[in-house]
Parts: structure tokens; sequence; C-alpha cells
């Protein structure tokens, strides 16, 4: 997502010119950068909704026997062993997927646009039809409130 932004189009006319196939799926995406975009939004929360559904019960059953040896009531250890584990599962989640990624894309820009140029642009195939009302519904909510969604 960072990278697509971030990328300088001149840079990839460069990398086409050399003949770098990847390049030429960079400039494809950045020509239709929201599209791209709403196509990364849809991996994150994707992914963010899979590591909750599988990450907490598995933290969750790794941290409620060692809740017990407290020796606290049956609720109170599930409580705290539920909340325990949404916490750790947060905490990976806003590290390892997004403050480390968006760094590492800020700071490598042109690499991670080339590495995973090819990946994204096939997930946005594939995700198409969902890609496509979901940006038909936030135009949608946009004008609802007034104002242009080209803008």
């Amino acid at each position: 997502e960072f990278a697509l932004v971030k990328v300088r189009a001149s840079r990839v006319e460069q990398l086409i010119a050399e003949g770098n196939g990847n390049a030429r799926v960079v400039k494809k995406m950045i020509s239709n950068l929201d599209y791209y975009l709403s196509a990364c939004q849809l991996g994150i929360t994707v992914t963010s909704l899979g590591l909750g559904w599988l990450g907490e019960p598995l933290f969750e059953r790794i941290l409620h026997p060692v809740i017990e040896l407290l020796h606290l009531p049956n609720a109170l250890v599930a409580t705290i062993s539920i909340v325990t584990a949404f916490i750790i599962v947060t905490y990976i989640h806003v590290v390892v997927g997004e403050l480390a990624p968006k760094t590492l894309a800020i700071q490598y820009t042109e690499n991670i646009a080339l590495l995973y140029a090819r990946p994204l642009y096939i997930f946005g195939l594939i995700m198409k039809p969902l890609i496509w009302l979901m940006n038909g519904s936030a135009r949608l909510i946009i004008r609802l409130f007034g104002a242009d969604p080209n803008a």
C-alpha cells in the first residue's frame, strides 16, 4: 500500500525501459491506484480477521492453564485469559502486520513495490467482484454525505 503510493513513476518507467516485467505490473497498479489500495485494504482486513479468529483462541488456550495457577474464580480466569490473548494478538498484528511493513515499504519503496507487484495484481484479479462492490458501496456512502467520491 505505502510502496504503491510512494514509488516514483519516473523510476518505474526507467525499469520498464530496462525490461523489468514487474515494473510493468507496478505501472498498471499505479494507473489504477484506488483499486489496488482497496485490494491492499481488503488483504489487510482479511488477515486481521484471520489472525483474531485463529490467534485469540490459541493464546487463550495457552494462557488459561497458567492463569488458573493464581487460584482465581473460573469466570475471572476465563476473562483474564481472553483479554490477555486479545492484547497479544492485537500487539502482534499492529507490530508485524502494520508498523514494520509500512516502515519497510517507506524505506525500500521500489524493492517492495516490485516484489509484491505480481501477488497483489493476482489478488486484485481474484477479488475483483468484491473490490468492485466495496468501492461502489464506499462511493455511495460518500455521495450520501454530499461529498464527491472522485475528489
